[in-house]
């Protein structure tokens, strides 16, 4: 993805959902060809939430065998997730993503995955930062005809 970026002449807006939404938050710190975000309940503190959740049997095993099996909410099935993945994402602190230009955030309040708390946290002392909360949950699928809406006013487009 960063290649593509990099090659690109003209602004890049990116958009992303859950850890997607983390990771375009990441990539538009580093390239700037990137001008606005689009973050669809964006995994921020992803790292100490997941920690926080786990019995300290599960951690163990999970650092034992190297993989641990969770729900992935875009393949709709269980998919395994390595430790060393935890390990690096100590590597992206949050209060790093200081880069300003305009986000747009939706999450939804009932959100079971990331806390809406986050993204607010996120939003608040980030005044480039545009909120949005629905009512909705992690996946956000029965409220996509109101992000869509949302979306095209926050990129300017009209169809």
């Amino acid at each position: 993805v960063g290649q593509l970026i990099e090659q690109s002449q003209l602004p890049v807006t990116l958009i992303g959902s859950s850890f997607g939404g983390l990771t375009a938050a990441w990539l538009a710190e580093t390239y700037f060809q990137v001008q606005r975000l689009v973050l669809l309940a964006p995994a921020f503190n992803f790292g100490p939430i997941w920690l926080g959740q786990l019995e300290a049997e599960t951690l163990a095993n999970w650092q034992k065998s190297g993989s641990l099996s969770v729900y992935h909410y875009g393949y709709r099935r269980y998919l395994p997730i390595y430790y060393k993945f935890i390990e690096d994402l100590a590597n992206y602190p949050q209060d790093k993503l200081i880069r300003q230009l305009p986000t747009l955030i939706i999450h939804g309040r009932a959100d079971e995955v990331i806390p809406l708390e986050n993204s607010r946290y996120y939003a608040f002392s980030r005044p480039w930062v545009q909120l949005i909360e629905l009512d909705s949950d992690h996946a956000l699928t029965d409220v996509l005809t109101r992000i869509w809406a949302e979306m095209q006013l926050f990129l300017d487009i009209g169809l």
